[in-house]
């Protein structure tokens, strides 16, 4: 007599199943779906930008900055009123942002960002490794002799301590975007920089002596 009901619990349980993995592959679509219409309209924001930078005068900042290793890239293009971010690696987009620039306040630029941002979970770093760059709302753009970096304002510090370090802290394997010069990629980091950064007057003081 216990037959009929340990079937029907079966087919219970089956059903469930079945309706938790289709539930699972539905939510799944639609989060493939938010982050293709995430891409269509960054690369539209995009190409508006970069022929805005190409039509009209802009200030002395505006400009795309770029740094990549060969299997990540830095990407970031600003106007007089806009902006595009992207950072990508081997496996795609880890973070996308554009937006509008907000404010300009002397060498910070201050955004009003649409920000995406790959969920899979980050390799952990060593505690005594230099943090990577990540995208933030306020950014400095910073000039180094032929150089021009973006800095985002939390690592200000950090960078201008690395004017005089040596090795794996060095400018060599910093990975700030630096301001592109024609058809050249800023691959890996800057070398032969001269003298100083150009940092505003309350970061001064984090500069060697």
């Amino acid at each position: 007599m216990q037959r009929p009901t340990l079937r029907k619990n079966v087919l219970v349980a089956l059903a469930a199943a079945l309706s938790a993995l289709v539930f699972s592959g539905a939510c799944a679509q639609v989060k493939l779906a938010q982050v293709a219409l995430a891409r269509d309209e960054s690369e539209a924001r995009r190409d508006a930008l970069l022929a805005d930078l190409a039509a009209r005068e802009q200030p002395a900042w505006a400009g795309e900055y770029v740094h990549t290793t060969g299997r990540e890239v830095e990407h970031f293009a600003v106007s007089s009123n806009a902006f595009w971010f992207e950072h990508r690696t081997c496996t795609g987009i880890g973070e996308l942002a554009y937006g509008t620039v907000e404010r300009v306040d002397g060498a910070r630029l201050v955004l009003a960002p649409r920000f995406h941002r790959d969920l899979r979970e980050e390799p952990v770093r060593q505690p005594e490794r230099r943090r990577d760059f990540k995208f933030e709302r306020e950014l400095y753009v910073v000039p180094w002799g032929a150089e021009t970096f973006l800095v985002p304002a939390s690592m200000m510090e950090e960078f201008c301590a690395l004017a005089t370090a040596s090795s794996w802290n060095s400018m060599r394997y910093a990975d700030y975007p630096r301001k592109r010069r024609g058809e050249e990629l800023a691959f890996f980091g800057a070398e032969n920089l001269v003298g100083l950064p150009d940092v505003p007057e309350q970061f001064r003081r984090y500069l060697p002596r």
